[in-house]
């Protein structure tokens, strides 16, 4: 195999991050005449530095909600451990109880700065559990 063809397989699973291998392996035949393996495409982009995880969950904010929680982060810099005392956080977590194949595997250089702005949007709906909390200074919620 050259050179050539190990960059085209990189490019294609570049253009589309969420490409598997089998789909690697299927234009490798169709566009490179090449019939390999799936490992032979993993080792191609493992070569390139190219690892697959997967795509996190995250809710889509906009771009102003975003402005508006960078700003809220600056206005707390200054903030002492007396103030930080008389907040409560609370956070929910939603665990998916039904539909579990909902992974999305994409594939980055592993030192890409950007690899993590690749998400899945989360849809809410039913088939999960939901779970509710919060923390004090001094205390943990139920």
């Amino acid at each position: 195999m050259t050179r050539r063809q190990k960059r085209a397989i990189k490019l294609q699973q570049l253009r589309d991050d969420t490409l598997s291998l089998n789909d690697l392996v299927r234009y490798a035949q169709a566009s490179l005449n090449l019939y390999i393996s799936r490992q032979t495409v993993s080792r191609i982009l493992r070569e390139f530095d190219l690892v697959s995880y997967v795509s996190p969950r995250k809710p889509q904010i906009t771009h102003e909600q975003r402005r508006c929680r960078i700003f809220w982060c600056y206005k707390h810099l200054s903030w002492t451990g007396t103030d930080w005392s008389n907040v409560i956080f609370s956070d929910e977590a939603n665990f998916e109880i039904l539909n579990h194949n909902s992974r999305i595997y994409i594939r980055r250089f592993r030192n890409d700065l950007k690899r993590h702005e690749r998400f899945q949007p989360r849809v809410h709906r039913g088939g999960g559990l939901g779970i509710w909390s919060y923390i004090t200074y001094n205390d943990l919620g139920p």
